[in-house]
């Protein structure tokens, strides 16, 4: 049987990837253009939940059932963000897919692999939009088939770092017709994805530099370690107040709702900082201890001297 948490945790598992392809071929778009899910997916009709299979379809009317209109958020004044490193933020379109935005913008920022070719999106959400919330602390997850209308552009400074920033309006899906086609306002937009197939087969845009997979994952890591020593001072902080030993469960426990990081990069930060604060508070304490001993003269242990032997002369008396 369907549940909402457990529809839900799709968003943390490889999983969704599937509902994202049927909802981009539902609305004829091309599910190639999406980086993410690319790769061989095994019976994409179907997800397993809870060691019980479903049918995508099922699935995504399940997931639409559950949202409600923006207006009836709380807070629904406040202003969301999304980062994005995929597709074509920047221009106006149809997102045939589910959008994540979040109240966050650390959160945000996380999913942007490089400044120089990621857009982070200041985004307004229309009243009548229907939502989610998913669990994850400022995440709102949209439905499909919104329209994404870029407002205008320009640059923001977050945290020393230098990002492209957009304006963006999120419209309902608009009604379609009796006859089934789309109203005149939404034809004039493509999907995303057809939208980026047709800007890369432009001449002028073949020869656009994209960064290559290693750059990515070098940013990606980056920008987690950046986030994640936030996260880590202020523990450190609290640890020295309740004057407690550092603990990598606790740790993990203050950020465990932060959900696109994975648990062993968390873990694997933690005993590299861990290790450095061990070292650094070693090398403090052998460092004192080398000065005291200066102090005594210790560490000039001279030695000393041995006195020449003298060879006395024998001297004899005469009778």
């Amino acid at each position: 049987m369907l549940t909402r948490d457990a529809v839900l945790q799709l968003w943390s598992s490889e999983e969704y990837k599937k509902l994202s392809r049927k909802l981009i071929e539902n609305s004829s778009g091309d599910p190639l253009e999406y980086i993410h899910i690319r790769s061989n997916i095994t019976d994409p009709d179907k997800v397993t939940l809870n060691k019980t299979e479903y049918l995508v379809e099922d699935v995504i009317k399940f997931l639409d059932n559950l949202m409600k209109p923006f207006k009836n958020v709380k807070d629904s004044g406040q202003k969301y963000f999304r980062g994005d490193s995929k597709l074509l933020p920047d221009k106006s379109c149809i997102k045939e897919n589910y959008i994540s935005v979040s109240k966050n913008i650390e959160d945000a920022i996380a999913f942007i692999d490089d400044p120089k070719f990621g857009y982070l999106s200041e985004i307004t959400i229309d009243p009548n939009v229907k939502c989610v919330l998913v669990g994850v602390e400022g995440e709102l997850l949209l439905q499909h088939g919104c329209l994404w209308e870029v407002t205008s552009s320009s640059t923001k400074t977050y945290d020393d770092t230098k990002y492209k920033k957009l304006l963006v309006k999120i419209h309902p899906p608009s009604k379609k017709s009796n006859s089934g086609s789309q109203s005149e306002s939404d034809s004039k937009y493509l999907a995303c994805s057809l939208l980026k197939k047709q800007y890369y087969k432009s001449s002028g845009n073949q020869t656009t530099k994209k960064p290559s997979k290693k750059t990515r994952s070098q940013n990606q890591l980056k920008q987690q370690k950046k986030r994640l020593s936030e996260f880590y001072n202020s523990y450190i902080k609290e640890a020295e107040l309740l004057s407690e030993s550092l603990s990598e469960t606790r740790f993990l426990n203050t950020i465990a709702e932060v959900n696109n990081i994975s648990n062993s990069a968390k873990r694997q930060f933690f005993s590299k900082k861990k290790k450095g604060v061990i070292n650094t508070s070693t090398s403090t304490n052998t460092k004192s201890l080398t000065n005291s001993n200066r102090v005594k003269g210790i560490d000039k242990m001279t030695k000393r001297k041995r006195r020449p032997r003298r060879k006395s002369k024998l001297s004899s008396k005469n009778s």
